[in-house]
């Protein structure tokens, strides 16, 4: 069980928020080839960000039709991942030397993995994403980047589905990095998408326009943290001549 991280106020939220952002961008943007072993030295959700998941951890579930189409290889690495996801250990190199150059088999066991967890399970639902979003090959892979991104907004890390009826002061000045955690899943699917949109990524021919058209409509998401994003990102492939 991750420890409890007790955050301080004004600055200190605002440091979650910009090394969150920061680290995304690095990750999408150095990703090492399949062929080399590089070691994880930040994962998704590490430190404060991963010990403000809920206590009991995510939920672990492997529904018979994932377990059925799966060769063993895949049925290893989704055990991987259930391990990675059960330890709460981000930083277990196994996410980059195990879980790359997912089948097309194995990528609809992880879409079936993702919505099987908790909503409040932020971390492990942002892995998920992660996981799929570097490898963006397909309409069906940033169709579910699209469908992230259109997901209600988880309004508390205790219950998705309600804000904090009673908050803290010190919950209350928590509240932007508080926020970026809640997006966590759609903030990764942001920065995937972003990446294919780029002109040097030979994906971008046949998948810019899909991440481009999903990239608008998050602009008009009812969260303000997704929708800032989407907008800041569109700025800037309106300034670099993308669109």
């Amino acid at each position: 069980m991750a420890k409890r991280f007790k955050m301080g106020r004004g600055a200190s939220a605002l440091l979650l928020v910009v090394i969150l952002i920061a680290y995304l961008g690095i990750r999408f943007t150095m990703e090492q080839p399949r062929e080399q072993s590089a070691a994880l030295t930040i994962a998704p959700g590490t430190g404060s960000f991963s010990a403000m998941e809920p206590e009991d951890g995510p939920a672990m579930v492997q529904t018979a039709s994932t377990s059925l189409r799966l060769n063993a290889r895949d049925q290893s690495k989704l055990a991987i991942l259930d391990q990675v996801l059960a330890s709460r250990n981000d930083n277990d190199p196994r996410l980059d030397e195990e879980l790359k150059g997912l089948s097309a088999e194995l990528k609809s066991a992880l879409i079936e993995k993702y919505h099987s967890l908790r909503p409040e399970d932020r971390n492990a639902k942002g892995t998920v994403v992660f996981l799929l979003g570097r490898e963006l090959q397909t309409p069906a892979d940033v169709a579910f980047m699209e469908e992230v991104l259109g997901e209600p907004p988880c309004q508390s890390l205790g219950d998705c589905s309600r804000p904090p009826s009673n908050p803290s002061s010190e919950e209350a000045h928590m509240e932007s990095a508080t926020g970026v955690t809640l997006a966590y899943p759609q903030l990764v699917a942001l920065y995937a998408l972003n990446k294919i949109t780029n002109p040097s990524e030979r994906s971008a021919e046949t998948l810019g326009a899909a991440a481009r058209k999903a990239l608008e409509a998050a602009q008009q998401s009812t969260d303000a943290v997704v929708s800032r994003k989407a907008r800041a990102i569109a700025s800037q492939l309106s300034q670099t001549g993308s669109r």
